[in-house]
C-alpha cells in the first residue's frame, strides 16, 4: 500500500471538496447574474434615443438619453452632455417618474421627467406642459 492512497489504490477525497465545488459554482452564477442584470443606472431601452418636441419655442432643442449619458441640444448647434450616475424610478399612476442624476462640467445635476408608456411621451418635471416624443431618426 502506498502512502496517500486508500486500500483500493485511489487517492483519498477531502470531505470539503464538494463544498468548495458548490461554493465556486455559486460564485460563478452570482457573478454572471450581476453582469447580466440591469444596474441601478441603466436607462430602459424604450427611453434611449433622441427626444424632440413640436413646440416652436423648442424647435432647435433635443434631449438624448443613452445607456451612459444624457445630452441636451440647447439651440444654435450647442450640446451639453453629462454622464449618468444613478437612475431613480417611481410609479405615478400609469406614468413613471424618472430622476436621473448625472455629472457634467458644472458638477452633479438632476433631470426629472414623467414618462407615459401608454402614448410613449415624456414631460420634463419643470416643463410639464411640453410633450416630448422619441424621434424616429434616432
Amino acid at each position: 500500500m502506498t502512502i496517500g492512497t486508500d486500500h483500493k489504490g485511489e487517492v483519498g477525497r477531502n470531505p470539503y471538496s464538494l463544498l468548495l465545488l458548490v461554493l465556486a459554482g455559486l460564485v460563478v452564477l452570482g457573478t454572471m447574474a450581476a453582469f447580466l442584470s440591469p444596474r441601478e443606472n441603466d436607462i430602459p431601452s424604450e427611453l434611449r434615443g433622441v427626444w424632440k418636441t413640436a413646440e416652436a419655442t423648442h424647435s432647435d432643442r433635443f434631449l438624448e438619453l443613452s445607456l451612459v449619458s444624457v445630452s441636451f441640444g440647447t439651440g444654435n448647434g450647442t450640446v451639453s452632455t453629462g454622464f449618468i450616475r444613478k437612475v431613480d424610478i417611481i410609479p405615478k399612476g400609469p406614468r413613471m417618474l424618472y430622476t436621473i442624476t448625472y455629472r457634467d462640467e458644472v458638477g452633479e445635476q438632476e433631470l426629472s421627467f414623467l414618462y407615459d408608456p401608454g402614448d410613449a411621451t415624456l414631460r420634463l418635471k419643470n416643463q410639464d406642459r411640453t410633450v416630448w416624443r422619441k424621434s424616429h431618426d434616432s
